[in-house]
């Protein structure tokens, strides 16, 4: 009896680490991925849709994942007008997930869904207003 009861609490245990460990993976992927993003944005502020690709090209998984490039805290899905943005500006590229998917259906029990929303944004100052 006390053998089955610690055998299911150590599986809880094990399943609850491996979902952990699946988190952490995409949460520094996703780092990685905003990093790369941001490190091409501050030398190409204007190149909206090169930094979402660099972005992207990281990442081996991409689906549900949304970024968003900010450059003085205003949203651009557009590259922004000619001269709006100079060197010394605050780019940041965040990259979200809002629906990472838990494998275990105990800990979505206890979080209260099998998703959960995964975010994580880098900040850069922007070299120079050209891309040469």
């Amino acid at each position: 009896m006390e053998f089955a009861v610690s055998v299911v609490i150590l599986l809880l245990l094990l399943s609850g680490i491996v979902d952990l460990g699946r988190l952490f993976f995409q949460y520094i992927a996703m780092r990685d991925a905003a990093q790369e993003g941001a490190t091409y944005g501050i030398i190409c502020p204007y190149d909206i849709d090169g930094i979402k690709y660099r972005t992207f090209s990281i990442l081996s998984d991409d689906t549900n994942i949304d970024v968003i490039v900010e450059i003085n805290d205003v949203e651009y899905d557009i590259p922004p007008n000619s001269g709006s943005v100079s060197g010394g500006d605050t780019i940041r590229v965040t990259v979200q997930n809002p629906q990472f998917r838990i494998t275990m259906p105990f800990l979505g029990a206890i979080l209260g869904g099998q998703t959960i929303n995964v975010e994580t944004s880098i900040n850069g100052t922007i070299l120079r207003s050209t891309c040469n």
